[in-house]
């Protein structure tokens, strides 16, 4: 991958393309009756670098409805190049094409990494080097939070922890601890709710009612508890991916004795990294997100409560991707999996949209991508890249129709290019290097485990 990373740079001069043309954002939203239909508008991977224009210390001594002037008398216009993180040109630009693409949208969910990476490191480089980062952290995403509320006027928001999104470090959230507890201030979704802002500030996770569906919840984890690079505090009764564990159960349970419906919503998803499979040459595994007895519980809780879960969104990858989960052969879990605002790991900023139906089932997806990214601002422009069914040419996005689309991605052909152009979100250097390593991908679709990694040919190796 920093192979890949760096061919992009040498070769920035390439310009993203995208299977449509150009144009003003077109509106993409549900129009279905009140209570059976709704448009879900996720955002993922924003990772906003405070650092990158130089006001840093300016901002830390300034309070979140100041950050705005400070910002813009900083900024220098240009957007950050691949393999940097978002800068106050590209959220800007983000919020202001989010905020037309999404007018109709009946809720919004983030899907985890407010923070740029090594967010700790550039504190101590930029502001203060014996310092906490923590306060500043928290303002950081403050600051986010109000200019979301702001570019979406009266649509509920609902926040995913990530595991850059740390008062400690990435992949070291603390329980209860200051980023935990301090962050329901700024989400009013969370606020109000008694249940969900105590369960929040113990672990970042929470449940809600999703707006728009009749009798549907929203279950929000905070799977970086699960997560291989954890960093878990020794000799205690029991781990935080444990309590939580314990809790989404409890949730799930619960919704089916009611007769609910459940959309998870989550940072890390579960199944196969393929960045991590592709660098493991002896396939000596385990080649997974979370850690494989986590993986294993996770998915073997959805199995079982198929009836309740209908749909679950992801981050963390920055790529727009999907993964399928079969038992003895049978389909029965989606996963969606949300491009990124983040340019770092060479993909084009884009957002996603779902319209979902009154039976939890997704209808169609729409993804919106900032085109001829990496050729320099003028010839940056925010459109509608594609959406799901006309994209593909396929009308079921059940897990039985993405498990057919899967083998489809599978062969050479039309559905294969359109995959990893997609992918990219349209940057096309790295669509053609990813898809050198095809097969790595392909099997990461449908393994939800190392095991079904190997048995697929561990990417033909």
């Amino acid at each position: 991958m920093r192979k890949i990373r760096y061919l992009i740079l040498m070769f920035i001069f390439l310009t993203a393309v995208s299977c449509f043309s150009r144009g003003e954002s077109l509106p993409w939203n549900a129009t279905g009756e009140a209570g059976k239909e709704t448009t879900v508008l996720f955002i993922s991977d924003i990772h906003f670098d405070p650092f990158s224009d130089g006001a840093a210390k300016e901002l830390e001594k300034t309070d979140i409805a100041g950050w705005r002037a400070v910002l813009e008398g900083a900024k220098n216009g240009k957007f950050p190049d691949y393999g940097k993180d978002t800068n106050y040109a590209l959220l800007s630009s983000s919020l202001a094409e989010i905020n037309k693409a999404g007018a109709g949208a009946g809720c919004v969910i983030v899907c985890g990494d407010m923070l740029c990476h090594r967010f700790d490191v550039k504190y101590r480089l930029n502001c203060n080097p014996a310092g906490s980062e923590a306060p500043f952290a928290i303002k950081t995403i403050g600051f986010l939070a109000a200019m979301i509320k702001e570019a979406l006027p009266g649509k509920p928001v609902f926040y995913v922890i990530g595991n850059n999104d740390s008062d400690k470090g990435d992949y070291n959230i603390i329980p209860g601890g200051a980023m935990l507890t301090a962050l329901p201030d700024y989400y009013d979704t969370i606020a109000p709710v008694k249940a969900a802002a105590s369960d929040f500030k113990k672990g970042g996770y929470y449940e809600l009612p999703l707006p728009g569906l009749d009798k549907c919840e929203l279950i929000v984890l905070n799977d970086v508890y699960w997560h291989k690079g954890y960093k878990r505090p020794r000799r205690v009764k029991e781990t935080a991916g444990d309590v939580e564990m314990k809790w989404l159960k409890s949730e799930l349970d619960t919704a089916a004795a009611a007769g609910k419906k459940v959309f998870i919503a989550m940072h890390i998803p579960p199944g196969i990294d393929p960045y991590m499979a592709a660098k493991d040459k002896g396939c000596k595994g385990p080649d997974g997100f979370m850690l494989p007895e986590y993986n294993s519980e996770f998915i073997e809780m959805i199995r079982s409560h198929g009836m309740v879960v209908k749909n679950i969104f992801a981050g963390h990858t920055h790529f727009d991707d999907f993964r399928i989960f079969s038992d003895a052969g049978n389909p029965f879990m989606a996963v969606s999996i949300i491009p990124s605002i983040s340019p770092v790991h060479g993909n084009n900023p884009a957002f996603e949209m779902a319209i979902i139906n009154s039976s939890g089932e997704i209808k169609d997806r729409a993804v919106y991508n900032m085109g001829g990214y990496g050729a320099g601002t003028g010839a940056s422009a925010w459109g509608l890249e594609y959406t799901f069914c006309a994209g593909y040419g396929i009308s079921d996005l059940s897990p039985a129709g993405m498990n057919a689309l899967a083998a489809s991605i599978s062969a050479p052909g039309a559905a294969q290019d359109k995959y990893y152009s997609f992918y990219t979100a349209g940057n096309t250097l790295l669509s053609i290097l990813l898809k050198k390593q095809s097969a790595v991908y392909d099997c990461a679709l449908v393994s939800q485990n190392f095991e079904g990694f190997a048995a697929c040919g561990c990417g033909g190796r």
